[in-house]
């Protein structure tokens, strides 16, 4: 019950979308939606020590092409720290989230 829960929070925060910024990367949507799918289907398929790194990159992608304070950037930390609890990393977590 619990991992279905937590399933079913990263997809609605996977979901979220949001307006880019002038100057913004134009391809940005597509490579977040490309490494959302991905990180989602790792996430299903229980690969979490392999999703980190998807979730860090999209992390990255996000702050750089959004900004510091972009409702974007808040959610992908989201999801990395809930990675990391899956994996019982709990500092990193703690470390991650907002």
């Amino acid at each position: 019950m619990m991992r279905r829960a937590l399933f079913t929070m990263l997809i609605v925060v996977l979901s979220v979308g949001g307006q880019l910024p002038a100057g913004a990367e134009t391809r940005l949507p597509e490579k977040l939606a490309i490494s959302n799918s991905q990180l989602r289907e790792l996430y299903l398929q229980g690969k979490h020590t392999e999703a980190i790194p998807v979730a860090r990159n999209i992390v990255a992608l996000t702050k750089r092409n959004l900004g510091e304070k972009a409702p974007e950037k808040a959610v992908a930390l989201n999801n990395l720290a809930k990675l990391y609890v899956a994996e019982k990393r709990y500092t990193e977590a703690e470390q991650v989230s907002l």
